[in-house]
């Protein structure tokens, strides 16, 4: 028999917040995926929602029954669910509780919190977070700063003076921030992959010089790949051919040639729809370019159970392993037949000239993996005019992308000359 206290089943309520840690986790990792669309992250997040209406539904008594304590749980995912229900059933009273946590918190709960006052959209949470910045501890530094970057609320004059400290955590956030000296240091390769690119992101935005050169400078690097398809022109284009001739840059080269959009780049990608390791990479650079949809064309093959027995067990998954593995037969055959529709100095993005009308629907149809690329793109060649961030609720995206097939846009110009 379910336990009844004051009218509320709690068994179900708690349901509510098991499906919730769930769908959030599901969410993240939606807005990665190869595989999954923007549609098919919003069908998530409505399920997310209406887990969490569950929990609102339970307050106040839900609050100190179950979300205060899965803020205790050391599970990201959990704590986060948890401080979005609290935060959409208290509002502004939660910010208090929310922030005390943050500062005692594990580096789990830590990460899932900031989380979900980064996603609230209220201008409290920076009167409440702010103050953090001048804690004693780095890593409860990084978590404020991580949310006052997502409000685009991040004092400057404070900021700077957080460079320096020995926090892998803290660079990030002050990457992210857009602080020159941690921009430098994330290009250096030092802190590690994610926060070169980050760095090389972040500062080709503000328009740094250094940002610029790392980009040429880093082909091998997929980050740096795609903005010099996207961006990078002729030139860019030249680059990425040349170095799939490098074992070392070839992956990330056939990841660039999908955001050049030309019929060059489809060509070469074609070249590599057989070889073991790069094929489906190869052939979802080929799509993003020519619009093909291998599922749909019923183009591709199922993963061998061979394929997924790894001989080192402690080799994680990556996310090229959730790619679909391509006929190169048949869609070798596919792109013959219909490259003489696609002129060569035209780039193309999901088989329709690039331009500013075929923008947003090119956000529709592209793998949450590949939005990313086409949101850093819109930001630079708007100086930061339209950005469309990748890691918000969808309905958010969406909204960021109103009147861009108004603008006056040139996709096919070199701006990283």
């Amino acid at each position: 028999m379910d336990q009844v206290d004051d009218g509320i089943l709690w068994e179900v309520v708690e349901v509510h917040l098991d499906e919730a840690e769930f769908q959030w986790s599901m969410w993240e990792r939606g807005l990665t995926a190869p595989s999954s669309t923007v549609t098919d992250v919003a069908g998530v997040e409505a399920r997310l929602d209406a887990h969490v209406q569950g929990l609102v539904l339970a307050a106040p008594a839900v609050v100190e029954r179950l979300l205060a304590p899965a803020l205790m749980d050391y599970q990201a995912h959990r704590a986060a669910a948890a401080s979005w229900a609290w935060l959409a059933a208290e509002g502004d009273r939660a910010l208090g509780p929310l922030c005390a946590r943050l500062v005692e918190g594990d580096p789990p709960e830590r990460r899932g919190i900031a989380r979900a006052l980064g996603l609230w959209d209220d201008d409290a949470v920076t009167s409440h977070v702010v103050p953090l910045l001048h804690h004693v501890e780095p890593e409860v530094q990084a978590a404020a700063l991580e949310v006052l970057v997502d409000h685009g609320s991040a004092p400057r004059e404070v900021v700077a003076a957080l460079v320096g400290a020995a926090s892998p955590a803290l660079w990030r956030a002050c990457i992210r921030a857009g602080v020159p000296a941690a921009i430098a240091m994330g290009l250096t390769g030092e802190l590690g992959d994610d926060a070169f690119d980050l760095a090389l992101w972040t500062g080709l935005q503000r328009r740094l010089g250094v940002a610029r050169e790392a980009a040429w400078a880093a082909p091998e690097r997929r980050s740096a790949a795609q903005v010099l398809g996207a961006c990078g022109g002729e030139r860019g284009l030249r680059v990425l051919l040349g170095a799939l001739g490098d074992p070392r840059r070839c992956p990330a080269a056939l990841w660039g040639l999908g955001f050049t959009g030309r019929r060059e780049a489809a060509d070469a990608c074609a070249r590599w729809l057989a070889h073991a390791e790069l094929g489906s990479l190869a052939a979802e650079a080929l799509a993003a370019i020519s619009g093909l949809d291998l599922v749909a064309e019923r183009m591709t093959f199922r993963r061998s159970d061979d394929d997924d027995d790894d001989d080192d067990d402690d080799v994680a998954p990556t996310e090229d392993d959730e790619l679909t593995c391509p006929d190169p037969d048949r869609v070798g055959a596919w792109w013959q037949a219909r490259r003489a529709q696609f002129d060569p100095h035209t780039r193309y993005l999901h088989g329709a000239p690039a331009t500013a009308a075929t923008l947003a629907p090119a956000f529709e149809r592209a793998s949450m993996r590949r939005r990313p690329g086409l949101a850093i793109e819109l930001a630079l060649r708007t100086r930061g005019a339209m950005w469309v961030d990748p890691r918000s609720f969808t309905a958010r995206q969406r909204r960021a992308l109103v009147g861009v097939s108004a603008l006056r846009l040139d996709l096919t110009a070199a701006i990283l000359d």
